[in-house]
């Protein structure tokens, strides 16, 4: 039986010598379920009727681990960073390891394996799948030079994509067995391509707006939910860095997770230096009492909050919010979490930058905002890139006029037109339009749901845009604002957990001075600390050991961080004052206010200074 379809193929790596076959692009065309279909993949085709699978060119869970790395030959280079020689017990128990192919025709396929099987492990049984059928490897022992004495052999009744799999699922893999190699033979494979794709898949980037009828937006929120069980990182790009949580192999938000709110301040290099004091991002107020300031000093240097935990239960899907705010040339943001519990939005942290030279026509207005989709891990421990991740967003942003109003996807830039145009016109010609697996749409519940959809991931390769825009002409009643958003939660996302008044310096003497400082709001069983010196330090403290970057153990040295403070006392709401004493007479002094209490902490928003007689 032959595949009705028509494959047309474009090979984009050469091949080198002593290599495995070139990878080719594949356009696969033929009749499916409403009509014809066209699916994109990247493939090998089968060399003497052989295609071989190991550990270079396939998949696997963490229960495995990839061995014996070693330079990556021609064919691989695009798509993974080493070559690698084994298969092995990786540190998890369970999983699997897969390969796909596409097979034009049906028939047989016979399966040999090159194994390294210790005595202790002889007869050790392996499932092995193809498709729905099951059969079961005994291995004998071996020193991995010789296939195993026994082969296994499947029927493949229809042509199409199939998969081959070690199945592990029930049983972990054996923990001294090392698989080498499997050779694939047989009528079905003589005309088949192994399908190949990043080891990890590349990260899908989305962008979206603000509708033009939405007056001065400087707030967004986002819902999202993962509708595939499979690990990712997928956050919402902001103006200083990036604000989001990792989702779990299950697809959730995992117990104890936080957010990620970092705010660079140095790029990537040892030799870097860090900004000066005033021109550095900084960390202000959060509503997690337990979170800690701190820093990073990895893949650049910057602030960020830690042991800050939104979900310590876990959680089904994200609901995050940004809001902006610039005065006086610095801006202010306040990045808030919805937790589904107490049903109330909460502060997961604020933190401040200075305004940049902007470029012409560019405002402080969240008009809109971005997203990616990326899977972590090194190629060794885990290797998904076969596994789909589809990522669903919903998002509103807030004009001032004080409504809500439902993001969209960005309009298409010249940039990815071109890329579009290119591709299509590759398709005519027979040539490789470099596809890859990233996907960008509207769900076929955008209009009454607000939902759009950023995949990436699996064997599939996708064209540019295919945004699926007839979604927006659909006439549909839309649904009304979800919870989070009614009229008196809405307020939420303007409560902040400490709230300051203007503070103002009395009695000034040579030696001293009383600060006057009202506060306006705060939480139970407060507590503050005045921190004070001649060099302004914002909310930088020299209580942190630094062993990261050159810019990290400067930027918390001792002459950029507040040297001095008074003892920490309880305040309540209302004017406290605050007696400095043991001043140099003649000296110009900043101050900065911190208060703590049960349901979170806040620095002042600025500094106060005063000049000693």
């Amino acid at each position: 039986m032959k595949c009705q379809a028509a494959i047309v193929f474009c090979a984009i790596f050469p091949l080198g010598l002593n290599a495995s076959q070139p990878v080719e692009f594949m356009n696969v065309q033929g009749e499916g379920q409403g009509g014809n279909t066209q699916k994109f993949y990247y493939g090998q085709a089968a060399k003497d009727g052989v295609i071989e699978l190991n550990a270079t060119n396939g998949f696997f869970d963490r229960c495995f681990q990839a061995g014996a790395a070693k330079k990556v030959t021609p064919e691989n280079a695009k798509l993974i960073k080493s070559n690698f020689d084994y298969l092995e017990k990786g540190r998890e128990e369970l999983g699997s390891a897969r390969w796909h192919l596409w097979m034009p025709e049906a028939g047989e396929v016979k399966l040999e394996f090159v194994m390294t099987v210790p005595i202790s492990e002889h007869e050790t049984t392996w499932n092995i799948r193809m498709g729905e059928q099951l059969q079961v490897l005994k291995a004998n022992t071996s020193d991995g030079k010789q296939p195993q004495t026994k082969t296994l052999t499947f029927n493949v009744k229809k042509p199409g994509k199939h998969s081959v799999e070690i199945d592990c699922q029930l049983t972990a893999p054996a923990a001294d067995t090392r698989i080498h190699r499997i050779m694939l033979s047989g009528d079905a494979i003589n005309n088949a391509h192994l399908l190949r794709a990043r080891w990890r898949p590349a990260a899908a980037h989305c962008r979206y707006q603000a509708p033009a009828e939405c007056p001065s937006p400087k707030m967004w929120v986002f819902e999202t939910v993962a509708t595939t069980p499979a690990s990712s990182y997928s956050p919402i790009t902001t103006p200083f860095g990036y604000y989001g949580t990792s989702l779990s192999s299950e697809g959730k938000v995992a117990k104890g997770a936080g957010f990620n709110f970092s705010m660079w301040a140095v790029s990537m290099g040892a030799d870097k230096k860090a900004p000066p004091i005033q021109q550095m991002p900084r960390l202000i107020g959060t509503g997690l009492p337990d979170a800690s300031y701190s820093s990073f000093g990895h893949e650049g240097t910057g602030v960020k909050f830690r042991n800050a935990v939104a979900y310590p239960n876990g959680a089904d899907r994200i609901i995050q919010a940004m809001r902006v705010e610039t005065q006086d040339g610095i801006t202010t943001y306040y990045a808030y979490f919805y937790n589904e519990t107490s049903q109330r939005w909460v502060l997961y942290g604020s933190g401040q930058k200075p305004v940049k030279n902007r470029r012409k026509g560019e405002t402080d207005e969240l008009r809109s905002t971005g997203s990616f989709c990326e899977v972590p891990g090194p190629p060794n421990v885990e290797r998904s890139g076969d596994v789909k991740r589809v990522i669903k967003r919903r998002g509103w942003f807030y004009g001032s006029d004080k409504k809500w109003y439902r993001a969209a996807l960005s309009t298409p830039s010249r940039k990815e037109t071109q890329a579009r145009s290119r591709a299509d016109e590759a398709l005519k010609t027979g040539g490789d339009p470099h596809l890859d697996s990233e996907q960008n749409y509207y769900a076929n519940d955008y209009v009454s749901q607000g939902w759009m959809v950023t995949a990436t991931g699996g064997m599939e390769n996708f064209l540019p845009l295919q945004r699926r825009e007839e979604q927006l002409k659909k006439s549909v009643e839309p649904a009304p604002l979800p919870e989070y958003l009614n009229a008196e939660t809405s307020t939420q996302l303007f409560d902040l957990p400490v709230v300051f008044g203007a503070s103002k310096t009395t009695k000034i003497t040579e030696t001293s001075a009383t600060v006057d400082y009202p506060i306006i709001k705060t939480g139970p069983d407060s507590k503050a600390i005045l921190y004070y010196g001649a060099l302004d330090c914002l909310s930088f403290t020299a209580n942190e050991a630094q062993r990261g970057s050159n810019a990290q153990k400067e930027i918390f040295s001792k002459d950029r961080t507040w040297q001095s403070h008074t003892a920490e006392r309880s305040v309540k709401e209302g004017t406290e004052k605050f007696v400095l004493t043991d001043l140099k007479s003649n000296t110009a002094y900043f101050y900065r206010l911190f208060v703590s209490h049960d349901e979170g902490k806040s620095w002042d928003y600025q500094s106060g200074s005063f000049k000693t007689r």
